[in-house]
Order: structure tokens, then C-alpha cells, then sequence
């Protein structure tokens, strides 16, 4: 796939068939004295088109389209920047607040809409990828520009950052508080826009940028070349195990962001969206939750060896839940800060007692090669030994799912059994997808071993010691079935 950038700012010149174009439609929007206004953005003199003109959207939505943007396919998708409108010459760096633009209800001065021109934009970039798909794609655009509402057409970044760590904590705050507004994919430039990034500070920000919905390396025109295999094997090393990181995690950030669309809930949400009744919680912004489900703290200061992790308390009598280290299991029960030693691999994450994680583990260069992998359902107990989850799976690139192609189940661990159920029973999804092994973490003894029962099927199965855990494996049941595990004592 490839995102490419398109700009509302139109190179001014007669040279230029869209400037042409937009000129003698009387598209542009009009200066105080209703000329069309010019101003500096990157092509030099430029105009910007009157996005709250419904025809002015529809036209520049129309060159979308394959017929007219024949460069492209539908692997080609939108970024949408400099939309706030940035104006290099303008006051404020932007557009003059005695601008005019002409909307369905009259005319409107810029400082009456100047919040929603990136708005606009969006909506006529989103109107113009959904048509060249037929209605049936989903377009992906990335804007920097927004307002309430565009989370249904974009994902967005934090703007222009610089390689400073101050920045890389920035980014947690900015992130969490674009998801409690309703905007859930968010991210920040990883090893930041301006100045050159250590190679630590690459490290962490791409272990931190890799636990965001939105996971983005970007720089500015004039640093130095930042790719990971430039850097020291060490460097460069702990940057790709955070990236496949990622990608292992890549079924539990697609059942979030379907559960996001289904019921509005975030992907990404401050410890005070679960947590209450513990007030300490309230202010905390280093760390954070995905869903209810995992909790991360990332490194962002230093020379770190050690971070301060906060477990909060889930009643009002101070009980706290169960959380297990994603990678070793190492179980924590108290609540309250505790110190976590990191070295330069560590990025602290742990999953919470009562859920289940779906992951995938297979190394792939692309999450499209990964579509068909098995899947490993991670069960980490509460203090009662239960847990439940979710997995979620469509074709991952159309609106099918709304017409009820997709397979979505409920996954609970009671009574030393785990099953998994249809949520949507009349829901169909045709998959080669399976699920090939079962972690349970915080069993008191070791079964013996389980048994698989499916309509079809009845085997016995291994349990093997895995990490201060038991795996289950070589289930090679399809996701869209309903089964059930039993333990076995």
C-alpha cells in the first residue's frame, strides 16, 4: 500500500489544468474584496479551493477516481496535511480571518469556520475513496487537521514534533486525550519531525510509538537519515523486535477498533476510564490502557534502567486486579506503583487477570501475508480463575462486514473450561484462519492434559509448562467454529 499527500493549497498557475480549473468554476476561496485569494504554501503562490462549497468537495472528490487519478489504484490512499489551512504568508500562518466562503446557508467569514476547513477536506477525500471503490472499500486517510466528527473519516498525528524526549512524553497525553474526544486513531511521528534523534531515543519511541493505534516513523526534509539499519546492529536490533511486537499484537488492535465502531469505546483510554474509584489513577498520563486489556507503560525518559509502573485499585475497598507480564508472565497483585527494571528490550506491558488476547506469531513482512496465520489465544486469569475476550476477523478491506460477513466470538476461560462462541451467530466469514495454540496463565497446578470438543470432533490434547503458564497446542480449529477446551486433573 502506498499513502500519498494531498494538500488543500493549489499551485497559482496557468500551467497547472487544476488551478485552471478551479479559477474559471469560481471555486477558490475569495479574499475581503470577493477576489480569489493568493497566498505561500510549499508550491510557491497558491490558492485554496472552498471546501464549505458542496460542489467544490464533489469536484475535487470526482479526481479520486481512477478514470481521472489514473496514476493510481486502490491500494493508494490519502494523507491530508497542511489543512488547518497553513498559509506560509498569511497572519497567524494561516488564512485571514476576513476571508469568504460560500456554504449551502450563505456566505461565512473565515474566523466563523476556520475549525472545520480540514473537516471539509476530509470529508471530500473520504467522498471521493469511497467511489472509487465502488462504496464497497474502505479508504484509509491520514490528516493532521480536525475536528468533531472526522474520526469517522481519518486517523490523525500530533503535528510537527522534534527529537526530544520531552516530545516523545508529549505524545501519550496528546493520544489519550484525542481518545476520550472520540478519536482513537492517533499517533505521533515516531523519532521526531525536527532535529536528529539518538539512537536511544529512536529505540524507545518506536517501542512506544509500537503500543499506538497510529505507528508512524516520519522526519523532516532537512535531518539525517534515520532508517533503522543506518543505525548501530544494536539500534537497530530493538527497533525491529518492537516492530514485530506490533504485528503479533495486530488481532487485538482489529476486535478494539471493530468494538470502537460497534459501541463507540476507545482503543486507546487513561487509567481513570476503568478505574473510578481510585483517584490516584485520575492524573496519571505516562501509561495507559488498550481496551481493558492490556496496560503500558512505555519508556520515554533517559538513561532509564528502571520505571515506576502504577497497578490502581479497581473498589472502593482497594482490591486491585491480577496483571501479568506480556512477556514472562510474572504476575503483580498489589496496587500501586511498583518498580519495573527495564533494559534496553523491555517495554512494560501487562495483561490484565480476567482477559483474553488473540495474537498471531509468525514473522511476516506484511500484515497482508499474514491474513491466514494461526492464531494464539492468551488467557491470563483473575483472582476468581476466569477471563474472556474477544476475537474479531472480516476481509479487512471492504464494507462487507456490515452486510454480516465477519466472524466475531466471544472467548471465556469458567470452570477450567475455555470456549469460544459465536457472538453474531448469523454472521458468516469464510477463513483458512485457526487457532493453533492456548496460553493459560494463572492456573494453581498443572493439568494433565485437555481435551478438544467441536460439532465435528472430540481429540485429546498436550499441555505443556510455558512461562509461569500452560500452552495447549495443535488445536488447528477454524475461528468461525464454536468449540470448547476442557482441562484435564
Amino acid at each position: 500500500h502506498l499513502t500519498i499527500i494531498i494538500d488543500p493549497h493549489i499551485k497559482a498557475t496557468d500551467t497547472y489544468w487544476v488551478h485552471k480549473d478551479l479559477t474559471e468554476r469560481g471555486y477558490y476561496t475569495k479574499n475581503k474584496d470577493g477576489k480569489d485569494y493568493r497566498g505561500e504554501c510549499w508550491p510557491g503562490t497558491s490558492g485554496w479551493p472552498d471546501l464549505f462549497n458542496p460542489d467544490v468537495r464533489k469536484y475535487l472528490a470526482d479526481q479520486y477516481l481512477l478514470e481521472n487519478f489514473n496514476a493510481t489504484s486502490k491500494d493508494v490512499f490519502i494523507w491530508n496535511d497542511m489543512n488547518e489551512p497553513s498559509v506560509f504568508s498569511g497572519p497567524e500562518l494561516t488564512m485571514p480571518k476576513d476571508n469568504l466562503h460560500n456554504t449551502e446557508m450563505g456566505t461565512y467569514e473565515h474566523r466563523v469556520v476556520h475549525n472545520l476547513y480540514g473537516h471539509m477536506q476530509l470529508m471530500s477525500t473520504f467522498d471521493g475513496l469511497v467511489r472509487r471503490g465502488a462504496g464497497k472499500l474502505r479508504p484509509f486517510i491520514l490528516t493532521r487537521s480536525h475536528f468533531s466528527g472526522s474520526q469517522r473519516y481519518a486517523a490523525i498525528w500530533t503535528g510537527d514534533n522534534t527529537a526530544e524526549w520531552g516530545y516523545l512524553q508529549a505524545s501519550l497525553k496528546m493520544c489519550l486525550s484525542e481518545a476520550v474526544s472520540g478519536f482513537s486513531f492517533c499517533g505521533a511521528d515516531v523519532g521526531g519531525f525536527f532535529k536528529n534523534p539518538n539512537a536511544e531515543l529512536l529505540e524507545r519511541w518506536h517501542q512506544t510509538g509500537a503500543f499506538l493505534p497510529f505507528f508512524r516513523a516520519h522526519s523532516n526534509n532537512d535531518t539525517e537519515r534515520r532508517e533503522p539499519w543506518l543505525y548501530p546492529k544494536a539500534t537497530k536490533l530493538i527497533i525491529r523486535d518492537a516492530i514485530r511486537k506490533r504485528y503479533t499484537y495486530l488481532p487485538l488492535w482489529y476486535v478494539l477498533f471493530y468494538e470502537h465502531e460497534r459501541y463507540g469505546y476507545p482503543v486507546m483510554r487513561p487509567l481513570l476510564s476503568h478505574y473510578p474509584n481510585d483517584p490516584e489513577a485520575f492524573a496519571i498520563d505516562n501509561e495507559f490502557l488498550l481496551g481493558d486489556r492490556l496496560l503500558v507503560h512505555p519508556v520515554t525518559q533517559l538513561g532509564a534502567t528502571k520505571v515506576d509502573v502504577y497497578f490502581p485499585r479497581n473498589s472502593p475497598t482497594g482490591e486491585g486486579d491480577f496483571w501479568y507480564d506480556a512477556d514472562d508472565f510474572t504476575l503483580f497483585n498489589s496496587v500501586g506503583y511498583v518498580t519495573i527494571p527495564v533494559n534496553s528490550y523491555k517495554i512494560p506491558v501487562y495483561q490484565r487477570g480476567g482477559a483474553v488476547i488473540p495474537k498471531k506469531g509468525l514473522v511476516r513482512r506484511a500484515s497482508t501475508l499474514m491474513k491466514n496465520d494461526p492464531y494464539t489465544l492468551i488467557v491470563c486469569l483473575d483472582r476468581f480463575k476466569e477471563a474472556n475476550g474477544t476475537l474479531y476477523e472480516d476481509d479487512e478491506e471492504s464494507y462487507d462486514y456490515r452486510n454480516g460477513k465477519y466472524v466475531y466470538s466471544q472467548i471465556e476461560f469458567k470452570s477450567n473450561v475455555l470456549s469460544s462462541k459465536l457472538i453474531d451467530p448469523t454472521a458468516t466469514f469464510e477463513t483458512l484462519a485457526w487457532i493453533e495454540r492456548v496460553v493459560i496463565a494463572g492456573l494453581d497446578k498443572a493439568p494433565k492434559s485437555a481435551t478438544l470438543s467441536t460439532a465435528s470432533k472430540r481429540v485429546s490434547l498436550d499441555v505443556v509448562e510455558h512461562q509461569r503458564a500452560y500452552s495447549v497446542r495443535n488445536l488447528a480449529v477454524n475461528i468461525a467454529e464454536e468449540w470448547e477446551i476442557t482441562l484435564n486433573y
